[in-house]
């Protein structure tokens, strides 16, 4: 591991023993914590449609996790430099997330009016949400970092997303000025980072159980947000970069606990990465898997039970849009 601190070794023994029963399994997983990830498999996401962009590649894998518009190749140094790259037609992204944002090739996400990613950068979630939706469903993309929302914006314009917008506002301010607007919300939560070691990232305290209690927190609070921006029929898509039962199964059966007006619901194109350390529909990816860093992901609807809006903000500034996108691409829905 990046870290070798006795700390951070002893909680990557206590995570492997929290997630796997068998000594094989874990053993595994803290070899690949140590490795990286089993394969150099890049994900490659089509923007506009552009599938022919690499046809002289052939993917390792095609349409992962029934996803059209996306394809795995080894041969990522070439595909950076391909003029492909450098237009935009294409966006590179770890497998791992395209696992966690899959969901958003269901078929309720391209009948979405609205999509919001709450915590967007630096956009892949966006983009492959873009490469799935509606042509007429406009995205907003939002990012509290001012940093990060540069570097969203960056990645937008190269990719040339038609009717996006990008926000700069913490989520309490998009569950204020966005309630019950959104079709699709995707969360994909700040976190402690454990998978990013896979990567080859220096992540100092990732498996701390301070740092992973704080995340929990942040994480709650942004959920708690996010939820008050999904309209009654509407989905909202967790996701992590993290290992810790905590901050995922333990947040997605805090979330229904106290938000019962949502319900797990399945992702059937996952069905053999469900996790065994919770009886709710939630998926993993592992570094000791078949590919990529290792992610999570959960998809609750919204049922609309006890379901009332009283008032809504003013309408939300974007630091951010394109041609296309206008107000009234939110307020008449």
């Amino acid at each position: 591991m990046p870290s070798r601190s006795s700390q951070n070794i002893k909680g990557a023994e206590r995570v492997a023993r929290q997630l796997f029963d068998s000594v094989e399994r874990q053993e595994a997983f803290l070899e690949a914590l140590e490795r990286g990830a089993r394969d150099s498999l890049t994900a490659v996401i089509w923007s506009n449609g552009a599938s022919q962009a690499l046809d002289e590649l052939s993917p390792s894998q095609a349409a992962p996790f029934g996803l059209p518009s996306v394809g795995l190749y080894q041969e990522r140094d070439t595909i950076i430099r391909s003029e492909a790259h450098l237009k935009g037609d294409i966006y590179l992204v770890d497998p791992a997330s395209v696992f966690m944002a899959s969901v958003v090739g269901l078929e309720r996400f391209r009948e979405a009016r609205l999509i919001v990613d709450v915590c967007a950068a630096p956009g892949g979630k966006s983009l492959l949400a873009a490469a799935h939706r509606n042509s007429l469903c406009p995205i907003v993309s939002n990012e509290k970092s001012h940093g990060r929302a540069s570097r969203l914006i960056a990645n937008l314009e190269r990719c040339q997303i038609p009717r996006a917008a990008v926000s700069r506002v913490d989520p309490k301010t998009l569950g204020t000025y966005l309630t019950q607007y959104a079709d699709v919300v995707l969360v994909d939560a700040p976190c402690s980072g454990q998978s990013l070691i896979c990567k080859g990232e220096n992540v100092p305290g990732a498996f701390h159980p301070i740092n992973v209690k704080k995340n929990v927190g942040r994480q709650r609070r942004i959920l708690a947000e996010a939820s008050k921006i999904v309209r009654p029929g509407g989905v909202l898509a967790y996701m992590t970069c993290t290992f810790s039962r905590e901050e995922n199964e333990g947040n997605v059966e805090w979330f229904l606990e106290h938000f019962p007006e949502f319900k797990p619901i399945e992702a059937n194109q996952l069905g053999k990465f469900r996790s065994s350390l919770s009886d709710l529909p939630c998926y993993r990816l592992f570094p000791n898997d078949e590919f990529g860093a290792g992610g999570f992901t959960a998809l609750c609807y919204h049922t609309g039970q006890g379901s009332s809006v009283e008032s809504r903000g003013e309408p939300l500034r974007f630091i951010w849009k394109t041609g296309d996108f206008s107000l009234s691409d939110i307020e008449e829905l």
